[in-house]
């Protein structure tokens, strides 16, 4: 009877994590009033997780050109006025472009009032320069740490945190709270169910190429496709050209509405609480 009642609160569990995330799929549907965005200014990575949602295990060593992102976030600030609830320098892991700095001080020339948050898997933070923890504090750049059952030096960086006045935050996640992404490689699923029921939409904005797409698979999908030599097709109206609208408004609201793309997210089978581990770099982690 024990392992019964055992068995049935870890059901229970699961199910209200799923609950939550189909709550926050349906509020996301909703036509956001403000912009928000991620950047991703690589996408491999020094972790390389286990059925990475940007397939950073399988990713090319290559860095956004610094030059095409203060162009993007100019035009950005034309149409939103300098207005941005949120702006996150994201990866794969975000520590190992070398032009780093020069990131975090274009994001704040062009959006004075916005959040700015670098979010990164920490390992690299206590090697980072003065120079580093000067901008992030002159910047007002909030470090969110995504923490990992990995060994790091958290009492080093909260300290370097403090004595530069850089917020630091730590999101706390338990070994066995991974979840997977599947996709489906034939792209037979309803776009409109996948969009409706994923939490990653119009949350999950995502800046790449001068395009705004509706999460960050998307753009990623280019790994994805390289590794495993697949065809997953990202066409031209998978994300919206930001030179090509001259309303916020049509940005936003694009966003909210399902896309071609949506077709290989075989949401149904997507899954929780997998214990954290390493990436074999096998399609059987994303399939």
């Amino acid at each position: 009877m024990l392992g019964r009642s055992i068995i049935i609160i870890l059901i229970s569990i699961v199910r209200r994590r799923e609950i939550l995330y189909w709550l926050a799929a349906k509020i996301r549907m909703i036509t956001r009033k403000s912009l928000r965005f991620e950047v991703p200014l690589l996408y491999h990575c020094n972790l390389n997780c286990a059925g990475c949602g940007v397939f950073s295990p399988v990713a090319k060593e290559e860095y956004l050109d610094s030059v095409l992102y203060e162009q993007d976030c100019k035009r950005l600030s034309e149409l939103t006025q300098g207005k941005a609830e949120c702006i996150r320098l994201v990866g794969g892991e975000p520590t190992l472009h070398p032009n780093l700095l020069d990131f975090c001080n274009i994001t704040r020339k062009y959006f004075k009032k916005a959040v700015i948050q670098l979010v990164t898997n920490g390992i690299l933070l206590n090697k980072q320069t003065d120079e580093f923890w000067k901008t992030c504090g002159k910047n007002d750049i909030t470090i969110q740490i995504s923490r990992y059952p990995i060994k790091i030096n958290m009492e080093g960086i909260l300290e370097k945190g403090k004595s530069n006045n850089v917020t630091i935050e730590v999101t706390e996640s338990k070994s066995n709270e991974m979840f997977h992404l599947r996709l489906d490689i034939n792209g037979k699923q309803n776009s409109v169910y996948s969009f409706e029921n994923c939490w990653q939409k119009n949350s999950c904005i995502t800046l790449s190429n001068s395009k705004l797409y509706c999460c960050g698979i998307i753009p990623a999908t280019t790994n994805f496709n390289y590794y495993f030599n697949k065809e997953l097709i990202v066409n031209e109206n998978d994300g919206i050209d930001i030179y090509k609208t001259e309303s916020i408004k049509d940005i936003l609201k694009f966003l909210s509405k399902p896309v071609s793309f949506c077709k290989y997210c075989n949401v149904k089978k997507m899954s929780y609480c997998h214990e954290w581990h390493i990436s074999k770099k096998e399609i059987g982690e994303w399939v």
